[in-house]
């Protein structure tokens, strides 16, 4: 079932209050042979979940954080570009996993994620 196109253009104006933090996107470029800056300052929103500790008889339990980027739709994200998110004063540098594309955003989650 296709979503209105009115009804998409405002969920997708809602959504775009939400995005308050900033992300700058590099990304390798094989001919130059560098990294080259792809976004800068780009709206996003990152969400935080954490998931249950795993029980084990052999471990100790440990709980884990799984860290989401939610951007707009027509953002060009790929797997393996470096990410770093401004969120309420911390930083937080990441690589990009595989993009899920929807219509209202770009959910990407984030791996090798680093807080400082």
């Amino acid at each position: 079932m296709a979503i209105p196109a009115d009804v998409t253009a405002r969920a997708r104006a809602a959504l775009s209050m939400l995005r308050d933090d900033r992300a700058d996107v590099v990304r390798f470029d094989s001919d130059a042979g560098e990294d080259v800056p792809v976004y800068t300052g780009l709206p996003c929103h990152l969400s935080r979940t954490t998931l249950p500790p795993q029980s084990g008889m052999d471990t100790a339990a440990a709980s884990t954080a799984l860290y989401t980027l939610y951007l707009a739709p027509e953002t060009e994200l790929r797997q393996g570009d470096a990410v770093t998110v401004t969120h309420r004063g911390q930083t937080f540098t990441c690589v990009a996993g595989p993009p899920l594309r929807g219509d209202l955003s770009l959910a990407v989650t984030l791996e090798s994620v680093v807080v400082s």
